[in-house]
């Protein structure tokens, strides 16, 4: 028999008093019950929160080595580029005029070559480049 009961029984307290009293038991135990259900969908949030920014510093990082790449691989490109041209050009100039239109696509230029890679020009079997260098071009 519980202390309500006994209470009862002894006339010291009411069953009206001991129904309520079973009611706001149940009451907070219920509510007990719901914070804890809360708590728990509260940690979940968090961990997932956590997640999210864990996989998203995750993807800024993969971006930024991806960047990385990217500018080296073309710097790599324009050096192999810049060394296949350097390493193939004339060395010297024959006596033979060949003119030629600039890459401003205005401006006929003229480059003194010898006859025979002026005609491997001409069919298309060599080609003229040209080099960046910042305030000027060189055609090689």
């Amino acid at each position: 028999m519980s202390l309500r009961d006994q209470l009862v029984a002894k006339g010291l307290a009411s069953s009206k008093d001991a129904q309520k009293a079973r009611r706001d038991l149940k009451k907070q135990r219920k509510d007990d019950q719901g914070s804890k259900k809360r708590k728990g969908e509260l940690r979940r949030e968090q961990e997932a929160a956590a997640r999210e920014e864990q996989e998203a510093r995750r993807t800024e990082r993969l971006e930024a080595r991806k960047e990385r790449e990217a500018i080296r691989d073309r710097h790599e490109h324009a050096l192999r580029v810049r060394n296949l041209i350097l390493g193939n050009r004339l060395k010297n100039r024959g006596d033979h005029p060949f003119h030629f239109v600039a890459r401003d696509g205005r401006t006929i230029l003229r480059m003194m070559l010898h006859r025979r890679v002026a005609e491997e020009i001409a069919r298309g079997s060599v080609a003229i480049a040209w080099l960046d260098h910042g305030n000027r071009d060189e055609y090689v």
